[in-house]
């Protein structure tokens, strides 16, 4: 047996399994070509693709762009499809995906990491503070922004708001004023007035008022 592509002879050079006993080439050809056939069928894909990240334009390092899937329909990685199928089929999972460089993918995946030069990372150790405070996680509240603990219980739902009040708050439409802003308000102008300012009814401003005792 010959290799097609470095020509050696050497029987040691060849695969013996049944995948491979009908090949014409050695065990280093093969990896060779393989890598060979992934490099330009990678180059293929980026330039079907549009060649540049679809986000910020980046376009240097082709080994720096990658396939990301906008749906939740995949099938396999584009990296393995391109090692094993043809490009007709590999065309079918490329076109559910968009060409994004390395940094974009990690962002688009890892939208939380935005907020890292703030105080949502944070971390206290509860291990050495009595068994009250085991198995309990600390979270940031969406809505106060203020750190508050959970016990865990094994679920994956997490929780967005420290308390019923945080969550009735983020829920509103509008940020309701406090007494003070209030009363100062509907000395100025009519009670329909000030629900026209802060954009709600004007049963909603009543009940704010006799919930602060103005009215």
């Amino acid at each position: 047996m010959k290799c097609n592509r470095c020509g050696t002879e050497e029987t040691e050079k060849f695969y013996k399994d049944e995948k491979h006993k009908n090949s014409w080439m050695c065990k280093e050809c093969i990896i060779k070509n393989a890598k060979e056939r992934y490099k330009y069928l990678k180059r293929k894909a980026v330039l079907y693709k549009g060649g540049k990240c679809e986000r910020c334009g980046y376009d240097n390092n082709i080994y720096a762009l990658d396939f990301h899937h906008t749906s939740n329909n995949k099938d396999a990685k584009i990296s393995v499809i391109l090692y094993r199928t043809s490009w007709e089929k590999a065309k079918i999972e490329i076109d559910k995906c968009m060409l994004v460089c390395s940094r974009c993918h990690r962002e688009i995946h890892n939208e939380d990491g935005k907020n890292w030069k703030n105080d949502d990372f944070i971390f206290v150790d509860f291990s050495n503070l009595g068994k009250e405070y085991k198995n309990r996680i600390i979270y940031i509240c969406a809505f106060c922004k203020k750190e508050f603990s959970r016990k865990s219980n094994g679920e994956d739902k997490i929780p967005k708001y420290c308390s019923h009040e945080c969550c009735q708050n983020a829920l509103r439409r509008v940020v309701r004023p406090s007494s003070d802003e209030l009363k100062s308000l509907l000395e100025q102008h009519s009670q329909s007035c000030v629900a026209k300012l802060i954009g709600v009814s004007d049963v909603t401003i009543l009940k704010w008022a006799r919930s602060y005792g103005l009215k």
